[in-house]
């Protein structure tokens, strides 16, 4: 299978599910062309070529012309908020300090989740006491799933909304289009690099850096007077550290986690980098915990047994990084999240990045301070090198990682003023239009015709399998 066969079966299938939606529209069929318009959103999003689709856009608006009574009317409640959760999980990702922020400031929530059931969402169901929850599952036909949301939506009284959710959503794109007017609608941004649907699902967008808020702009043709800006902090959890996976000795440890996806390009340049510091560096284990395509890591690991190590993620992760040495980032796409937690470990967190793309960047709070962020290969080699062998050094840097992460108390504060204002910074007036080309071209270069088909055999896709 080569990139070239994948591009050529992404262009083919875009414009037959393109002829799928306009073909099944006029029959009606509105299930088929929900579905093919899901399957083409998943694809725009693993493809990573473009930020928004004006086809996909306004056909869901058409199905919405189509298939809702404008006669039905929400009334809306000022204290209450209603968190719409596409991705239904408990401590990964966003919903949960979303949540912990909005019941610390009083405020009602209804909670609607894609998640299986209840069970699956501890923390989060500990925080909605007095919440109206409703878990609706994977519901796999769209219509049903959009009609359910309708129900929800016009039974409940709420003054604020939040959209938060995968990227081929389009069954919560159109029931958030619907509510427009009859509430404060928020887009809470996690996917900011790459391709989502719902342009017109929100009132403003929540961005928690620059660089996404660029994207927004430029790319979205989303207008600055909608974009707000809250960073956002990674959840800690009291658990100890389940100890090392290997005899640990003397050896400093040099940490990585995440996908592994982050971590694959033509180059192997991520791979060449390890094995360039543990072959320079004698005391060092390399420690990479995570998930996904793991040929690389399991490779190198072969080679060096004694010195990489590759273990499935770590729930103990903080309490990992605590007892780590120093995080290498992944590359060539950069761990948001994980490098938070490594700040908040002391846990001196080093980045490797392409020197076109900013998609590393705007993380850390003081990150122009820390000085951790390289675009040379061999400058990353040096800069590890120097915080292994001087010790001041390695302290003076440690320091620098106080107060890089945004806390607790100061998110629910800019939230807080967020609901009740709605006003954008100043610094979002004049954002620099960052260059995504090389970015994207990452995804072109990576794209194989096996993950294309994958995208598009699921079952919630069966209705338009015979196409």
């Amino acid at each position: 299978m080569t990139n070239e066969k994948a591009i050529e079966l992404i262009e083919k299938v875009k414009i037959q599910l393109n002829t799928v939606v306009i073909k099944e529209l006029k029959k009606k069929n509105y299930e088929y062309v929900l579905e093919a318009l899901a399957a083409k959103a998943r694809i725009l999003y693993l493809y990573n070529q473009q930020y928004k689709d004006d086809f996909i856009e306004n056909k869901l608006i058409d199905i919405s012309l189509l298939t809702h009574s404008t006669t039905d009317k929400h009334l809306s409640n000022k204290k209450t908020v209603l968190f719409y959760d596409g991705f239904g999980l408990d401590l990964r990702g966003l919903a949960y300090i979303y949540i912990k922020a909005l019941s610390k400031l009083g405020y009602r929530i209804i909670y609607v989740s894609m998640a299986k059931d209840k069970n699956s969402q501890p923390y989060i169901m500990d925080l909605l006491n007095n919440a109206d929850i409703y878990i609706i599952g994977k519901v796999n036909n769209k219509i049903k799933r959009l009609n359910l949301l309708r129900e929800i939506f016009l039974k409940q009284k709420f003054s604020y909304a939040f959209y938060y959710t995968y990227p081929d959503d389009v069954c919560a794109a159109i029931a958030f289009f619907e509510i427009a007017g009859t509430c404060k609608r928020f887009q809470i941004n996690l996917t900011d690099h790459a391709f989502w649907v719902g342009i017109n699902a929100f009132d403003y967008s929540i961005e928690f850096r620059d660089y996404g808020a660029s994207i927004s702009y430029y790319y979205r043709n989303i207008s600055n007077d909608k974009l707000l800006e809250l960073p956002y902090y990674p959840i800690t959890r009291n658990i100890k550290f389940a100890g090392f996976p290997f005899v640990k000795n003397t050896k400093k440890i040099i940490f990585s986690g995440g996908s592994l996806y982050k971590t694959i390009d033509k180059n192997n340049t991520f791979y060449r980098l390890v094995e360039e510091i543990i072959k320079r560096n004698n005391d060092v284990i390399f420690w990479y915990a995570g998930k996904g395509n793991d040929r690389y890591i399991k490779k190198l690991s072969k080679k060096y047994p004694e010195r990489v190590c590759y273990t499935k993620e770590r729930n103990d992760l903080v309490e990992v990084l605590k007892h780590s040495y120093l995080y290498l980032n992944t590359y060539p796409i950069g761990g948001a999240l994980m490098l938070q937690y490594a700040a908040l470990a002391e846990c001196i967190p080093v980045t490797l990045r392409r020197a076109w793309d900013d998609d590393a960047l705007g993380i850390l709070k003081n990150e122009e301070d820390l000085k951790e962020t390289y675009s040379d290969f061999d400058e990353v080699i040096s800069e590890i090198n120097r915080l292994l062998t001087d010790a001041n050094y390695y302290k003076s840097k440690k320091v620098l990682l106080k107060n890089s992460v945004i806390s607790e108390k100061e998110f629910t504060y800019k939230l807080h003023n967020i609901l009740l204002n709605s006003q954008p910074p100043e610094k979002f007036k004049n954002l620099i239009k960052v260059n995504t080309r090389d970015f994207i071209k990452s995804y072109k270069e990576n794209i194989t015709e096996e993950a294309v088909i994958n995208a598009l055999l699921t079952k919630t896709n069966y209705k338009i399998f015979k196409y």
